[in-house]
């Protein structure tokens, strides 16, 4: 597999744009760091779910390289949110507000179908779409507009590669010790304490009965955040990154966060036992033969 130094340099690029552009704010260069820092560990999830998974053995090279750029590439479109955030902000705004009309999935796909190396529908529908519900990629006018299955069969294949390269690079760094501390800034930047400090929504508590992740519409609370992240457990596809979660302890590492900031520690409790339960019968029915 090539190194693909060239795409890390583009990567780089935007980064050290980015800081020099928003270098007088802590959180806007706190952000900028964790995402070029998360970029990399994509990188590393990405190689090892295809190294452990058949279906990425003995393909094309062109696939191959659509599949790494995917993933590698898929929040290039965070560096010009950041810089405009800081000047939303600096413009008298609070973040919150504007975070709800940022979307830097669509943002990255949009700069890299400008540039025709990478203006591939295995590249750029899979990046549109990393962060997005389920649903809305297969309602996706370009995706639907393929008519070649073969085509429309290695989009899902990466798209579901990048999902979940995205959310174990993201569990890993949020388990990792001290990790609320190294990044406090960046997690409780929103001045309102009703989200920092509130208590899980009880809407949350359907979708983990039903094995569902959560959709952001229903998230008020910083709790309600880290319930969600456990909620990705729900949306993996492919068994090495079920294995992941459950050989790291992901789910306790993320309640283990939660306690610092919310005491609601019977209904944490009773919500992740809902993953834990889902990752046992995923497991079992991986070991019968069947798929998930």
């Amino acid at each position: 597999m090539k190194n693909y130094q060239e795409e890390i340099a583009l990567l780089r690029g935007y980064y050290e744009q980015t800081r020099g552009h928003v270098g007088d704010s802590r959180w806007c260069s706190v952000y900028a760091e964790e995402k070029m820092q998360h970029s990399l560990q994509v990188i590393g999830a990405g190689n090892y779910i295809m190294k452990h998974e058949a279906v990425f053995r003995n393909r094309s090279p062109e696939f191959i390289r659509c599949a790494v750029l995917a993933y590698l590439l898929h929040d290039i479109g965070r560096f010009p949110e950041i810089k405009e955030i800081y000047d939303y902000e600096k413009a008298g705004n609070v973040f919150r507000e504007r975070n709800a009309l940022l979307d830097h999935g669509e943002r990255g796909a949009e700069m890299l179908s400008q540039m025709p190396q990478y203006n591939d529908p295995r590249i750029v529908i899979p990046i549109r779409h990393h962060g997005h519900m389920i649903e809305k990629f297969y309602a996706d006018p370009q995706y639907q507009s393929i008519e070649d299955e073969n085509l429309r069969r290695e989009i899902k294949e990466i798209i579901f590669l990048v999902r979940d390269a995205d959310k174990i690079a993201n569990f890993y760094l949020m388990t990792s010790p001290h990790a609320l501390e190294k990044y406090h800034d960046l997690l409780f930047h929103a001045p309102d304490e009703a989200y920092l400090y509130g208590k899980i929504s009880p809407e949350l508590i359907g979708y983990m009965q039903e094995y569902r992740i959560i959709n952001h519409k229903d998230i008020h609370t910083l709790a309600d955040d880290f319930m969600g992240f456990i909620s990705w457990i729900f949306d993996l596809n492919y068994q090495t990154s079920i294995e992941f979660t459950r050989r790291h302890n992901i789910i306790d590492g993320l309640i283990a966060d939660i306690r610092l900031f919310n005491h609601q520690h019977e209904l944490q409790e009773k919500l992740a036992n809902y993953a834990k339960m889902y990752i046992q019968s995923v497991n079992l029915n991986h070991q019968q033969g069947k798929t998930k």
